[in-house]
């Protein structure tokens, strides 16, 4: 806590020479300043002057030739003068805005610096905040009395915190105001500079003016000089309310802690009262828990003595059931013993009249199995012929010149290949379907085609007529054994069926 209070002490001393430093930087500025103008004065005096020789080589430059050249002479000296002048004045205005943009940065580091110290003290004053609030939780560890010594504690540092900080809120406005306050004498100091700048560009025209000018700036800067000397006691004064807060601070800081240091002692003196006290009764309870102890071991004894008598009576009468038990086990098994042979013979019937029932469903489901075998191998022929025809109308048609795919690229398996589960004929009947498909596509073509050109007639290769007759007589052909085939199917399966 002491280290704390001593860096917020030298945080403090280091913002103090900060702005005595930017102080030193103001007046050395301020300096510099009065030896432009003293320049500016002097530069003036020799304008004046030039001009004064130049009006009088003028009155006599009228009559000598010579007088006149060594005028001009004198006034391209002028002129020179006047334009070094010039850039002397433009050099000190760079000169003055240069030291304004350095005090102007000197002072935002001081107000940094000062916000960093402030920021240390806080931090400071945190970290004291931790270690008091740490003291308190560990002695309210001990006992749970010490959380009002804490709550109180807490309370103080939290009003002297916000006591700080309100300090602190009041001395940052009051930089903000200087600020601002700084903001307008540089205003005046631009304006300061304009008026000069107009001097100058009037000067070689009106000299009356001239003078009326330099009066006005130089009361001008007279004033401007007046507000810095006012902004510096506002500083100086500024310093003070704060040095003096910060040393009512550490005053309250200081007296806090002594508050909490006797609180504290006080505290550990009557907890100290209270710890003896407890262990007292600590050991008055010992001695009452001990000569309990020694009353229940012995009602223990005696609860023991009468429980070994409920024992043997317990013992007694067990046994005297177990002999009833064993007796009641033994009906029990001739009873059950008559009750299965009963239920054995239930069960035999039983599982001969179901037997015999499975054995007769079990020969209608072969008889259905084996009809639908058939079917599916009939199903199966039926369909090679079909694709066989399919194949010799698209044979056909192709030769007419329709533009049919070819219908050789998946072929159906041999008869034989069906087992009479149905797979080889769902995929024929995929196969059929695509080969349709394509005897759609290929009808469809043909009539797009005709009604695209209809008055062209349709293609009549020769030899149609014989061809169509030949695939008429190949399909009737293919039907009459299709339905032969059929017929003897459906008798096999009749004939199997009557023998079953």
């Amino acid at each position: 806590m002491c280290r704390s209070l001593t860096l917020a002490s030298e945080n403090q001393r280091a913002a103090e020479r900060a702005s005595q430093s930017l102080q030193e930087r103001l007046a050395a500025a301020q300096t510099a300043s009065r030896e432009k103008d003293a320049k500016i004065s002097q530069m003036k005096y020799l304008i004046d002057e030039a001009e004064d020789r130049y009006q009088a080589l003028l009155t006599r430059g009228m009559e000598e030739t010579e007088g006149l050249a060594r005028l001009n002479m004198q006034l391209a000296q002028s002129k020179a003068i006047a334009h070094a002048a010039q850039e002397d004045l433009e050099k000190a205005r760079s000169d003055y805005a240069s030291s304004l943009e350095d005090a102007r940065l000197a002072a935002r580091a001081a107000e940094q610096h000062a916000a960093e110290s402030k920021a240390r003290g806080a931090e400071a004053r945190r970290a004291q905040a931790s270690y008091l609030e740490g003291l308190i939780q560990r002695v309210d560890k001990s006992l749970d009395s010490v959380s009002s010594l804490q709550a109180e504690a807490g309370r103080i540092l939290g009003d002297l915190c916000e006591t700080q900080e309100r300090s602190m809120h009041v001395l940052t406005s009051r930089l903000q105001k200087m600020e601002t306050q700084w903001a307008g004498v540089e205003d005046l100091v631009a304006v300061i500079d304009t008026t000069m700048g107009t001097l100058s560009a009037v000067l070689g025209k009106q000299e009356f003016r001239t003078v009326s000018a330099a009066e006005e700036a130089q009361s001008k800067v007279i004033m401007l000089e007046g507000l810095l000397s006012s902004e510096r006691a506002a500083r100086t004064s500024l310093i003070e309310e704060k040095q003096q807060a910060e040393a009512s601070h550490r005053t309250a800081i200081e007296m806090l802690q002594r508050t909490a240091d006797e609180r504290l002692e006080s505290e550990r003196q009557r907890l100290n009262l209270r710890l003896s006290s407890v262990q007292g009764e600590v050991m008055q309870l010992k001695a009452a828990c001990e000569a309990d102890h020694a009353e229940a071991l012995r009602l223990l004894e005696l609860e023991r003595k009468q429980m070994d008598k409920l024992v043997d009576a317990a013992r007694a009468e067990v046994a005297y059931k177990d002999a009833k038990i064993a007796e009641m086990v033994q009906e029990l098994r001739s009873a059950g013993d008559q009750a299965l042979g009963t239920l054995s013979a239930r069960h035999t019937e039983e599982f001969e009249r179901l037997e015999n029932l499975h054995s007769k469903e079990v020969a209608n489901y072969q008889a259905r199995l084996k009809a639908i075998q058939v079917n599916v191998r009939s199903a199966w022929g039926i369909g090679q012929l079909l694709f066989q025809d399919m194949l010799s109308l698209a044979k056909h048609l192709f030769k007419m010149g329709w533009d049919v795919k070819q219908l050789d690229k998946g072929t159906i398996p041999p008869k034989d290949a069906e087992d009479g589960t149905g797979a080889e004929l769902a995929k024929a009947s995929s196969l059929l379907r695509l080969h349709f498909s394509h005897l759609t596509e290929a009808v469809q073509d043909f009539a797009r085609k005709a009604q695209q050109t209809p008055s062209l007639p349709p293609p009549t290769p020769q030899g149609q007529t014989a061809d169509w007759k030949t695939l008429a007589k190949e399909l009737r052909t293919t039907v009459r054994a299709e339905r032969c085939i059929l017929w003897a199917e459906q008798r096999t399966h009749l004939y199997a069926t009557s023998t079953d």
